[in-house]
């Protein structure tokens, strides 16, 4: 479980989730680098370098602990910041009767956001940036933002050298030569990436995919040397997928106005429809097979039909648009 210091939350974590492995929240450690090191001396010349380095370049716990030796730290000093969440709603003066209201005004803005970034994804299309097949299948089914996280995964296919380095059974085991540019200087960096043939499944060491849930450049460019067209559905996660209903943007809150459309309204009816029909039916074996069976056959006459709320019938015609980054 990963989350920002906070005492209560950890002792909370520690009595309900004893058998998980709590850690911090990387990104709110780096972003107290300059505040808690900044008055360092070699902060701004070497130290800040050395601590990236040993955070990011590190393939396994060894390599860490040697890059963090060699920058000088023994310990870490962890900090608590405000949620993004809350960003803009809540300060250390707010009330409790302000902090409910502000919470609806919260979920009600990031209600918003989504639903304009669902909108968007389904009426704008990103072009290409490459003429790999995969890029195409990630087009089709990604909403646009996610779409640019593994474009830019495709555009450093061109930093990656990659040569097989061994063969056991139906794994295949090639090394991946990154080349990494910044400002000022650039570093190649190794990864190693497993390949399997029977399964058509890859793994890369950088554990992109397990991280953030899009597949690396490493892995991909395994995969265009394999001449693997189409992914595997594994790979494509349903969380980023615009072609999907939300069932959830079809309840009642206290912080939408979901009431006024047909689709929530009728999403409602329906369940209270089944639950009572459950309720009646249960016990009687038979009459729940004949229901199962009344559904089934109702399933099938609804495959290969959109049932569009009304607000999706109201999108534009589709526009393509230019990515200007």
């Amino acid at each position: 479980m990963i989350t920002d210091q906070d005492r209560a939350m950890k002792s909370a974590i520690a009595i309900v989730f004893p058998e998980t492995r709590h850690r911090y929240f990387l990104w709110h450690i780096m972003c107290k680098l300059p505040e808690k090191l900044g008055s360092h001396a070699q902060f701004n010349a070497r130290l800040k370098t050395d601590l990236q380095t040993a955070l990011y370049d590190s393939q396994n716990s060894g390599e860490f602990e040697e890059s963090w030796g060699q920058a000088g730290m023994s310990t870490t000093q962890r900090s608590e910041s405000l949620n993004v969440f809350f960003d803009g709603y809540v300060h250390s003066g707010t009330t409790l009767k302000e902090f409910v209201d502000q919470f609806d005004n919260a979920l009600r803005k990031q209600v918003e956001v989504k639903t304009m970034a669902y909108f968007n994804s389904s009426n704008q299309t990103i072009p290409y940036v490459s003429h790999f097949n995969i890029e195409k299948q990630f087009q089709r089914l990604y909403t646009n933002a996610k779409f640019k996280d593994i474009q830019r995964e495709l555009l450093g296919l061109m930093c990656c050298n990659c040569s097989l380095v061994s063969t056991e059974g139906c794994i295949l085991k090639y090394d991946v030569l990154d080349e990494i540019s910044t400002d000022d200087h650039s570093k190649t960096l190794h990864f190693c990436v497993y390949y399997n043939e029977e399964e058509v499944e890859v793994k890369c060491t950088c554990a992109l995919f397990q991280m953030r849930g899009i597949l690396c450049r490493h892995a991909l460019r395994v995969c265009q040397l394999k001449k693997i067209n189409v992914l595997l559905d594994v790979y494509v996660l349903d969380r980023w997928r615009k072609d999907l209903k939300r069932r959830y943007t079809l309840l009642r809150s206290s912080y939408d106005d979901q009431w006024d459309r047909a689709d929530a309204r009728n999403y409602e009816w329906v369940l209270k429809r089944c639950s009572k029909l459950a309720t009646k039916i249960s016990l009687d074996n038979e009459k729940v097979s004949a229901f199962l069976h009344v559904v089934d056959e109702f399933e099938t006459k609804c495959e290969g039909s959109t049932l569009e709320s009304a607000y999706e019938q109201t999108k534009a015609k589709e526009n393509v648009i230019l990515d200007k980054g």
